[in-house]
């Protein structure tokens, strides 16, 4: 299943909502020539009519197997990146129906006549009557009105909705105001009630949060003990002491 028409949907979806394109460009990828990797052998193994090549079947699907294996690889190195662990589930899905299957995506005869197709095996997936683990093969066949259209599995569809929540959170839509507030707000009113900072690295952020958000919450700062003393010319002056804790004899009430 191609995941061009999805990702544009999720585009034009996140940009209705507020969201930016440019804060795509933004996400902190971690070894992205895995993908670059992945995307390359699999035009290898399964290289489209323009291109002047023909890869024997079990070369073929060596090359898938291991281009599965580096995105699932990449998934994991990126799985802080919001969406990413949920198309990491749909990747496993369709993995294991084709280990399961002998190195093959099976696909319901039902289906393959659905989404036009007249051969039996074609690229990656093969028509099979009795398939191991049927729930996770193709099943379907995507509506003839979809760019790209073809068949599609349970795994697919949860890369999809996967695909959509990374570029959603990619654009950093804005989430309603019922929302919950996430554990970083959490932990950044905590420390403006304390006038603490959760951590040192964070306290800049903090102080800048409380100014912009809580500014209720921020105390006046109390002021510290005074000592009376006089110079040679009699005037009277007052100066503060460093020491904030402690009683003061000559300090006034």
């Amino acid at each position: 299943m191609s995941l061009v028409f999805p990702v544009l949907l999720a585009v034009g979806l996140g940009l209705a909502l507020g969201g930016r394109l440019g804060a795509l460009a933004e996400l902190e990828l971690r070894a992205p020539w895995l993908f670059l990797a992945a995307i390359a052998l699999q035009l290898v193994a399964f290289p489209v009519a323009a291109l002047p090549w023909h890869t024997d079947h079990s070369v073929a699907t060596a090359l898938w197997l291991v281009s599965y294996a580096l995105l699932v690889l990449a998934a994991v190195l990126n799985r802080r990146i919001t969406g990413v662990p949920v198309v990491a589930l749909g990747m496993a899905l369709n993995l294991a129906a084709i280990l399961a299957n002998r190195g093959t995506m099976p696909v319901r005869y039902e289906a393959m006549r659905e989404a036009g197709r007249t051969a039996a095996v074609q690229a990656n997936s093969t028509a099979l009557s009795s398939p191991n683990l049927p729930w996770l093969i193709d099943r379907w066949a995507a509506p003839d009105w979809i760019p790209l259209a073809n068949v599609f599995s349970v795994g697919d569809v949860i890369i999809t909705l996967g695909a959509f929540v990374v570029v959603l959170a990619g654009m950093r839509v804005r989430l309603p105001a019922f929302a919950r507030p996430g554990r970083t707000t959490r932990l950044l009113r905590s420390s403006c009630a304390s006038r603490r900072p959760p951590f040192a690295r964070d306290g800049r952020l903090a102080q800048a949060y409380c100014k912009a958000e809580v500014p209720s919450t921020r105390r006046a700062p109390s002021p510290g003990p005074f000592v009376v003393s006089s110079d040679a010319s009699g005037v009277s002056r007052s100066r503060s002491t460093s020491r904030s804790r402690g009683t003061c004899s000559r300090c006034p009430p």
